[in-house]
């Protein structure tokens, strides 16, 4: 190993003095770079929200119109393209794609993505009194209560 020896004339301790000084002024213009970064960015917020805003309202109008378009019946099958399931090492649940709400049971998900993001698409009529509703958990509540054996 070769050892650099410095002439008795100059400090052991210039060669760290000038390396810690390029460190703290490349460490104040990085600073200074993300201050005006962030500047921008809080400048683009307001924006980005409103663009975020109308990319949702498009994806909403967009699944609407595909539901809408298969007519008004009970088939269900539609409303699966907006539910996904995801695995995790607990176990999985299922995810309403359009707006985040999660279920440990997939029927729970296809209920709300009916009733919440898709409410009057569907109808669904009672075999024993001929009543309407307009959600499956709606018919099974109204089976429930008037069509059971308890009452």
């Amino acid at each position: 190993a070769t050892a650099t020896v410095l002439p008795p004339s100059a400090p052991c301790h210039t060669a760290n003095d000038q390396s810690l000084a390029t460190y703290h002024e490349e460490n104040d213009a990085y600073h200074q770079n993300e201050a005006v970064i962030t500047a921008q960015d809080q400048a683009m917020t307001p924006y980005q929200e409103e663009y975020d805003q109308y990319e949702e309202e498009q994806q909403y109008q967009a699944a609407d119109q595909s539901v809408q378009m298969q007519g008004k019946g009970n088939d269900r099958s539609i409303l699966l393209k907006y539910v996904t399931k995801e695995s995790s090492g607990v176990g999985s649940k299922f995810k309403c794609t359009l707006c985040g709400k999660t279920n440990g049971q997939k029927n729970n998900i296809m209920n709300h993505v009916e009733s919440i993001h898709f409410p009057g698409s569907f109808t669904y009529h009672c075999n024993l009194c001929n009543k309407t509703v307009k959600t499956k958990s709606a018919l099974n509540l109204h089976n429930a209560r008037y069509h059971s054996k308890k009452h």
